[in-house]
C-alpha cells in the first residue's frame, strides 16, 4: 500500500508468445479496488475488464493454460479438433487464432474448430462462453461424445485435423 490507502500495482507485463497480457495484481485485488475505490484506475480496470470479457472482446485466462494452443501455432485455414473442450479457455484461444486478421480471407476462411465436451451441459456452457465471439464462431462446431471414441470427421475430401488439442480432465475434475 502506498499513501492514503492506495494500492501500488506493477505494470502489466506482455507475453507476446501467447499475444497475451497478465495484470502485476491478482483478481482480489481487482475485487477488492471494483468494491472499495470504483473511481481508482485499478477499480476502473476491474470494470472494463468484466465488461468486456462479457462482451468477447476480452478473455481471460490462466498463462499457463495458454501454452497448448501457443505451442500448436494455429493458423488460419487450420481444421483443429479439441477434445474435453469445456469449459472452453483454449477454444477461444484457437477460434480466435483461425479468424485472426486477414490471413483468414487469405486462408479462404476454410479453417475449422470441432470442440467436443463429453457432458451435454458442459458443451451447453462451452457453446455459449464462445457465443460472445460473434462472427467468429462460423467456424465452431461443438460437440457433445465421448472423446475416446470420436469418429473421425470427413472433410474437404480428407480425413483428419491439423492441430488437435487434449487436455485431459484430471481425477480431482
Amino acid at each position: 500500500a502506498g499513501a492514503r490507502g492506495t494500492i501500488r500495482v506493477p505494470p502489466a507485463r506482455e507475453f507476446a508468445w501467447a499475444g497475451a497480457w497478465q495484470l502485476g495484481c491478482d483478481a482480489k485485488a481487482l475485487r477488492m479496488a471494483a468494491k472499495h475505490a470504483p473511481e481508482s484506475g485499478l477499480g476502473r480496470i476491474a470494470r472494463w475488464l468484466v465488461d468486456h470479457n462479457a462482451s468477447g472482446v476480452v478473455t481471460r485466462q490462466e498463462l499457463v493454460s495458454m501454452v497448448p494452443v501457443s505451442v500448436l501455432d494455429v493458423q488460419p485455414g487450420h481444421r483443429v479438433l479439441d477434445l474435453c473442450a469445456s469449459p472452453g479457455s483454449k477454444t477461444t484461444q484457437a477460434l480466435e487464432a483461425l479468424a485472426s486478421s486477414s490471413e483468414d480471407a487469405l486462408a479462404g476462411g476454410r479453417g475449422l474448430l470441432v470442440a467436443n465436451e463429453m457432458d451435454a451441459e458442459r458443451s451447453y456452457v462451452l457453446a455459449a462462453r464462445c457465443a460472445p465471439l460473434g462472427t467468429a464462431c462460423v467456424r465452431l462446431a461443438v460437440t457433445s461424445h465421448p472423446a475416446q471414441a470420436m469418429p473421425p470427421h470427413q472433410m474437404g475430401g480428407s480425413i483428419g485435423f491439423d492441430r488437435i488439442i487434449c487436455d485431459v480432465p484430471c481425477s480431482g475434475d
